[in-house]
């Protein structure tokens, strides 16, 4: 029986390599995702929310209170109406 080992060697040389993958975030020249201010508007104390997504907590004092969010919460927080989103 033959070796395959080193005919696989010689393949490898032919195979271009792959640069790294880097999150778009991170690459040059990539626009920068804008920040968003939300608004409590609800009454009664404060309102507090937890993202599962980037693992922030917010928490508006009063009513009238802004908070700068992540832009990847800015779903889950545009989606409550105690909230509104401002800018």
């Amino acid at each position: 029986m033959s070796c395959c080992g080193q005919r696989r060697a010689s393949w490898s040389g032919l195979l271009p390599s792959r640069p790294a993958a880097t999150p778009a975030s991170s690459s040059p020249g990539a626009p920068a995702q804008k920040r968003m201010m939300f608004e409590y508007i609800g009454s009664g104390g404060s309102f507090t929310v937890e993202s599962s997504r980037s693992g922030k907590r917010y928490r508006f004092e009063q009513t009238g209170a802004r908070l700068e969010v992540d832009p990847r919460d800015r779903p889950l927080l545009a989606g409550l109406r105690q909230l509104r989103a401002v800018e």
